[in-house]
């Protein structure tokens, strides 16, 4: 017999006319009948759900909305729920943007064939463009197809001028997120980022707060800027790479607050990768416990063994970033540690805001391979290797199980890295966006 606890899911669920919970719970009852050896219970179950899916979506009653749940308390303030009727008939796109809204729609609409094997539909997305483009109703039309309620985040109640609100008003949205099923539009989405994504301070303690508020956030990494190129505090240094014609004054951060920042990313389940520019800035931060460096050492020649020994102590990765900081120096520097069997990474700090993405990529592998990397090696830092210092498990490899994400060329990489140029197939999850073997682009 089913759990207390899961019948009273099975009727909330009813009561509130989720679907999908009711099924899913169901499921989950089937699957605890079984293990308790009640196998034709189980299967009468199973075979019960299948029928009523099955029923459902042959009639017209199946495309009945999920219901609205009206926010209240504390959320009450930070949402507005509405029940779009917009399809996306009613939108004139381009195809490229119809490319794009359409296998989200499919997606979703499979979400249940997708976790059966493991994998999750794709559930976010990046609205960009001037005021009047499309993105709130872009928004409506998703909510409309997918017959889930919209709603759109009050920004104005939801950010504050103290970090800590603002994440703990965030936790409450994401939280809510959890519980209703729906299509969240966090309006003039550069509000919430707007000074958030950089942090400058000197306090050991207010850093691990940040690295708190920050993984409360769900960010992937932590990027600490120990010294160069940036705005930072600590005690001036001056780096001159004669290379690109470099004398600048920069500033490193404390000991203690590189640390701190390390620790609590560590305890957090967070990488740290940093951005030094010198040996000995790069050699404290990975004594500090780094995951990796950016951009690697840039103004001198590595002068010890002592980098590399801290590397494979980490199990830290090396990202060059030749594109933009590519000379003799820094190829030998990379050749160096790449023949001592590091993890290196291909990464181009397209960001910064110049260059083109794609170009980059290629242009950041050729100087890699004519700093004297093999055309084999080049590859596997741009897929195996990237995807591990990522932690990107469904990355990296042609594997079953693993994102179907792949790049056909016309020629042979392996003997010439710039056959990369010749893109022959682009498939993106298991779809092919561009085709030239057949003349098709999507």
């Amino acid at each position: 017999m089913a759990t207390g606890e899961q019948l009273k899911s099975l009727v909330k669920s009813h009561i509130e006319g989720d679907e999908e919970r009711f099924f899913t719970l169901a499921m989950q009852v089937a699957a605890y009948e079984a293990r308790r050896g009640h196998g034709k219970l189980a299967q009468d179950i199973r075979a019960l759900i299948d029928n009523a899916r099955v029923a459902a979506a042959r009639s017209p009653e199946s495309k009945k909305p999920t219901p609205i749940v009206h926010p209240r308390g504390e959320l009450a303030g930070l949402f507005a729920a509405s029940y779009p009727k917009l399809r996306l008939s009613d939108m004139v796109l381009n195809s490229r943007v119809k490319s794009l809204l359409s296998p989200v729609l499919r997606e979703q609409r499979a979400r249940d064939k997708f976790r059966s094997y493991g994998l999750q539909p794709r559930r976010k997305l990046l609205l960009i463009g001037p005021p009047g483009s499309g993105k709130t109703m872009t928004a409506e039309v998703l909510a409309g197809e997918l017959h889930a309620p919209l709603f759109v985040i009050r920004l104005d109640s939801l950010i504050t001028k103290f970090m800590g609100e603002t994440a703990a008003k965030l936790r409450l949205v994401f939280d809510a997120m959890l519980s209703a099923r729906g299509v969240y539009l966090f309006d003039e989405f550069d509000s919430i980022g707007a000074q958030r994504v950089a942090v400058e301070t000197d306090s050991p303690a207010e850093a691990r707060d940040v690295v708190r508020r920050l993984a409360e956030r769900r960010v992937d990494a932590i990027k600490i800027v120990h010294h160069g190129g940036c705005r930072g505090h600590g005690a001036p240094y001056y780096l001159t790479v004669k290379e690109f014609n470099w004398h600048a004054q920069m500033f490193k951060l404390p000991r203690a607050v590189l640390e701190a920042i390390i620790d609590e990313a560590h305890k957090c389940g967070l990488k740290a990768t940093v951005h030094p520019f010198d040996e000995d800035a790069a050699i404290s931060v990975l004594e500090a416990g780094a995951d990796g460096l950016e951009h690697g050492v840039v103004n001198q020649r590595l002068s010890s063994d002592r980098l590399i020994e801290l590397l494979q102590k980490n199990h830290a990765t090396y990202v060059p970033t030749l594109w933009i900081l590519g000379s003799e120096l820094t190829y030998a520097n990379l050749k160096e540690v790449a023949d001592a069997g590091v993890r290196i990474a291909l990464g181009t700090d397209t960001f910064c805001g110049h260059g083109k993405f794609g170009e980059n990529t290629i242009v950041e592998a050729e100087r890699a391979a004519q700093a004297g990397i093999a055309p084999v090696r080049v590859l596997r830092m741009a897929t195996k290797d990237a995807a591990e210092h990522l932690g990107a498990d469904m990355l990296g490899m042609i594997a079953p199980g693993r994102f179907a994400d792949l790049l056909l060329v016309d020629g042979d990489p392996t003997a010439n890295i710039s056959a990369l140029r010749n893109v022959s197939m682009v498939m993106k999850n298991g779809e092919i966006l561009i085709d030239k073997l057949s003349g098709l682009s999507t």
